[in-house]
């Protein structure tokens, strides 16, 4: 027998009170279903008559979560709610109106539950937190928990679980489902803790930032906080300099102390002014002050004159000509001031003359090296039968090579390289540069630098044939040459007077700095290759070292880097001169 609440009755909704404590999930809320099915679960149940009983709730009870059940006991405690409930049974046919006007019968009510009085009940489900009474239209209605009516309650969304930190409402009886509530936890604690280590670590950082440092001013140690200016350290630390004045471009003082505040020079290191005063003190420094320079007015130039670099020879006696010093043009400006209208001629760049030195070797630490040089090559087969030789006592040597002959033995210019000897011009043709005119004997260099750089060799060194050079050869040479190599020890190898001459000549009076001439071209060259190995070996029992002319002339510290390299070519900023200074010294060979 079935029982209705409101008029309507539906099978199997409850047959009588239930003891508490049986199955929890047998009278929970259904879970929602798409609507196409309640309109097939009704059709069956017309069908099937009043008294069938439906297996369907007890199908979806076995859903359900024990939280729902467990819920639903906790409120059976509380027989009051049933009243409003039986008052209230007209809210059935509007909800059964609605589903009818579909064409079908759609359940509304919620699942009932007998209370151990006899009192039935409308399940609440247990997903949804109770709601607070709200006014809708029922005074003293107190919660929104029971709505007597029968059928399958239809389909709703599911509600979103509660957020972290949810307290259950009164009556839902603490935790759902087994589960402990969620507690609002405090950070409090957590966020002091950050507070306390951010303030640790900036108060680090500002003891850091602002720390002493120790420094030396004006040969006085003294202390001041790292990152300090040099402005404020001068300030600080009295070091009595006074700035330079605002000036006119003829050197008129236009306003007193309107220049740079002070010059400093920091570990021997002098600095700009813009350095100067960007520069921060980081400790352990020596820092010296003096006094700020003058700065000029702004000017407008209206015109610039320049004098040109003359040539000028100095030392006399020795095997080595090289270019000391470039020449470089001087620079003149007239400027016209901004301020004061005057106008003048200032020296922006002075003069330089070309400086070409005469002067021997001198390997620095008291080394004993010595140079063999061999001319005329390259030439078969005397040059690789050198290199042999060379090769057995571990000796370098240079080859001053004659153009045409570069062109005809490209293989042996490579191996004399690639076995770490040096490569120089012998000229072109081999002609006599003293008695060449100016065309002709930049022709001459020129063309046998060519060849070299064609076979791989990069180089501005030459050995002049016969040894005639003088000013007016490094007059026209246009800077071609930066170096020329004489000899300090002749064989005479080109009069063929026998091996045993030929190391006579080579190994007489030694000392360290000597450069040696021999030949592997130009004839016949046995006696040479008989030579060689007894000459080698004569300067090697006196405790010399074979080396290259870049070698030997790196070793002596008068003579710069780049001229010592070999292949030194005139900077952009140079020009070549023209004509010769009247100081000039007279060291001609000729």
């Amino acid at each position: 027998m079935s029982s209705s609440i409101g008029g309507t009755g539906r099978p199997g909704a409850g047959a009588g009170p239930r003891r508490q404590g049986s199955n929890p999930y047998e009278n929970a809320d259904p879970i929602p279903v798409h609507r196409a099915h309640h309109r097939a679960y009704g059709s069956n149940q017309a069908a099937q008559g009043a008294e069938t009983p439906s297996p369907r709730p007890a199908a979806h009870a076995r859903q359900q979560r024990p939280a729902q059940a467990a819920g639903a006991q906790r409120q059976q405690p509380r027989p009051q709610q049933a009243a409003p409930q039986q008052s209230r049974p007209q809210q059935a046919a509007p909800q059964q109106h609605m589903s009818q006007q579909h064409g079908h019968q759609r359940p509304s009510a919620r699942p009932q539950q007998a209370t151990a009085t006899g009192e039935r009940r409308v399940m609440e489900p247990a997903r949804r937190p109770a709601r607070q009474a709200r006014p809708d239209g029922a005074a003293g209605r107190p919660q929104q928990a029971a709505r007597p009516t029968t059928g399958r309650q239809p389909a709703r969304r599911t509600q979103a679980a509660p957020r972290t930190g949810f307290v259950p409402a009164a009556g839902e009886g603490g935790a759902r489902g087994g589960q402990a509530p969620s507690v609002r936890t405090s950070h409090g604690p957590a966020l002091i803790g950050l507070a306390v280590v951010a303030a640790v670590v900036v108060a680090g950082v500002l003891f850091w930032t602002h720390r002493p440092v120790n420094v030396t001013v004006d040969g006085t140690p003294t202390s001041i906080t790292v990152g300090s200016s040099l402005e404020r350290v001068a300030s600080e630390k009295g070091a009595g300099v006074s700035a330079g004045d605002y000036v006119s471009v003829s050197g008129k003082v236009l306003k007193a102390g309107g220049g740079d505040k002070f010059e400093a020079t920091v570990d021997g290191n002098q600095l700009s002014y813009a350095d100067a005063t960007s520069y921060r003190v980081k400790g352990g420094e020596s820092i010296d002050f003096s006094d700020g320079a003058d700065v000029s007015e702004d000017y407008e130039v209206v015109n610039t004159t320049s004098e040109q670099p003359k040539l000028k020879m100095e030392g006399k006696g020795g095997v080595i000509f090289y270019v000391s010093q470039w020449g470089k043009p001087s620079k003149v400006e007239t400027r016209k001031g901004a301020e004061s209208g005057e106008t003048a001629d200032v020296t922006v760049q002075e003069v330089q003359d070309c400086v070409v030195t005469r002067a021997n070797i001198t390997p620095a630490n008291d080394e004993k090296l010595v140079a063999l040089t061999f001319d005329d090559g390259p030439a078969d087969p005397y040059t690789n039968q050198y290199l042999d030789i060379l090769e057995k006592y571990g000796a370098h040597a240079t080859f001053f090579m004659l153009g045409p002959q570069v062109g005809e033995y490209p293989d042996a210019v490579k191996r004399v390289v690639s076995d770490g000897n040096q490569v120089g011009s012998h000229t072109w043709s081999h002609k006599q540069l003293t008695k060449l005119g100016e065309s002709d004997l930049k022709e001459e260099l020129s063309k046998s630098f060519s060849a070299l750089s064609q076979a791989g060799v990069t180089t501005t060194t030459i050995r002049q044939p016969y040894g005639s050079i003088n000013t007016n050869v490094w007059l026209y040479s246009g800077g071609q040459m930066s170096t020329a190599v004489f000899w300090s020890h002749d064989s005479e190898d080109w009069r063929r007077p026998g091996a045993s001459q030929i190391v006579s000549n080579a190994t007489k009076d030694m000392y360290s700095g000597a450069i040696i001439l021999m030949h592997d071209g130009g004839g016949n060259r046995e006696q040479d290759v008989e030579a060689l190995p007894q000459i080698i070996e004569a300067w090697q029992n006196a405790g010399y070292r074979f080396v290259t002319i870049s070698e030997l002339m790196a070793s002596d510290p008068t003579v710069p880097a780049d001229i010592a390299s070999g292949s030194a070519s005139m900077p952009e900023d140079a020009v070549w001169p023209t004509e010769v200074a009247s100081d000039s010294a007279s060291n001609a060979i000729p």
